[in-house]
């Protein structure tokens, strides 16, 4: 199923007939964290909060949302070519003489430094032919041009590679993308996999066809089922970028990043416009869930029978994070919550839970702590831990301290522990 027509037959919906005032999505998103939100802007329909819940990711991909996180890792350990193709309907519409003020790109925040792209995925090809794929936020600066911020991953070796030998690298950012696009494109995986691979994987898993992408001249693969398609180069040259709410909520600051200079935009026919609310359930779960299956293979290292993985909403789908196991020995919970934390560096809670407890229920969880825990024998704190930089209580040198709840039963005299409605539900 396209995009389009699934989002045409969502029931979960706000719709707007008009223009929404400056900061009103942000208003109304937050008001609404998983619903979607459709509106107009510049002629478009501007669409926020798809990919906001767990089900609804699900349910396009056509997968149980419980299998969604082994569906994850087995896309990430067996990547597959995908289809080029030579043709692609978003070539079909070329804005000619565009203006980037022009396109439903929006302020989210009062403070933000500029409009921004928040769901734009950049594709890329390095000069020995390695791809790639990732989220960028981009700051609109002018006509033609972005401010980008680039941490120091893949498409920072990459510019940094082009730099040196004095040029300018060609991108091409694509907005409006499906979920199996957009999860593998929030992926830490090595060097030199294509993302787009992992995609193709995924597709067929669910859906069960295959991914087809169109081929540019320079040799870099966009999805055939963009809606907004941007081609261009992330030049020498740096400009300020932000303030920008990252996904905390809170401001992040003003520096010096490369600048973008777009050259042409595409759309598909009827195009829309994906707004990612920064802060918001959609950016939490595109960032986290892709982290969830590096979790469950540090975490099963260490402990045979693992059940699930979940980074919580509450901790922003990056700080917080739930890990349900079975115990075969005392002091698996311990070694479990170690595991998790090596895992993902940037994660400063988890919980360790038995496998009768639903991680994606936090009442359930909460309960588990409440009834089989105890902070002096099941409390493991860690003092002066390399910390996340989107945490803003991180310590001036970038450590903090992290915590590990082991909210699992004793293997023996346990039966104290058990729910009664456990036995109903057999």
């Amino acid at each position: 199923m396209e995009l389009r027509e699934f989002l045409s037959h969502e029931k979960d919906i706000i719709k707007i007939d008009r223009e929404l005032e400056k900061f009103e999505m942000a208003k109304i998103v937050h008001e609404n964290p998983a619903k979607i939100l459709c509106f107009k802007d510049k002629g478009y329909d501007v669409y926020c909060n798809i990919w906001s819940t767990r089900d609804r990711v699900a349910k396009y991909l056509n997968l149980d949302k419980s299998n969604l996180l082994f569906s994850l890792k087995e896309s990430m350990d067996k990547p597959t070519p995908y289809k080029v193709v030579s043709k692609a309907p978003f070539l079909d519409t070329e804005i000619k003489n565009f203006d980037l003020r022009k396109i439903p790109i929006q302020y989210h925040y009062p403070e933000d430094g500029g409009p921004y792209v928040t769901s734009g995925v950049v594709f890329v090809k390095d000069s020995k032919g390695n791809r790639n794929m990732s989220f960028h936020r981009m700051m609109v600066t002018g006509k033609d041009t972005f401010t980008i911020r680039i941490v120091p991953r893949h498409l920072f070796a990459m510019y940094n590679e082009a730099k040196a030998k004095g040029k300018d690298l060609e991108i091409v950012m694509a907005i409006g993308l499906p979920p199996y696009v957009l999860l593998p494109a929030a992926m830490s995986i090595s060097y030199g996999i294509n993302e787009l691979e992992i995609a193709n994987t995924l597709k067929k898993m669910g859906i069960g066809s295959e991914l087809t992408a169109y081929r540019f001249g320079n040799g870099i693969d966009v999805p055939t089922s963009s809606q907004f398609v941007f081609c261009g180069k992330i030049l020498m040259e740096e400009g300020d970028e932000g303030p920008f709410v990252d996904i905390t909520g809170t401001y992040d600051f003003v520096r010096k990043q490369p600048i973008v200079k777009i050259d042409k935009v595409y759309t598909a026919k009827d195009a829309f416009f994906h707004a990612l609310m920064p802060g918001g359930y959609e950016h939490f779960l595109l960032m986290g869930m892709p982290r969830e299956p590096i979790i469950y293979e540090g975490v099963s290292k260490v402990v045979p029978k693992v059940y699930g993985v979940r980074l919580t909403e509450g901790g922003n789908c990056w700080l917080h994070g739930v890990v349900s196991i079975k115990k075969q020995k005392e002091g698996d919970g311990k070694n479990a919550i170690m595991a998790a934390l090596a895992s993902h560096p940037s994660m400063k809670r988890v919980v360790v839970v038995d496998e009768d407890i639903d991680i994606y229920n936090d009442t359930d969880v909460e309960w588990a702590i409440a009834t089989r825990f105890q902070a002096d024998k099941d409390l493991l704190i860690v003092n002066n831990a390399a910390g996340s930089s989107l945490d803003p209580s991180v310590k001036g040198d970038g450590t903090t301290a992290k915590m590990g709840i082991d909210a699992t039963m004793p293997l023996k005299n346990n039966e104290g522990y058990k729910r009664a409605i456990n036995f109903i539900k057999k």
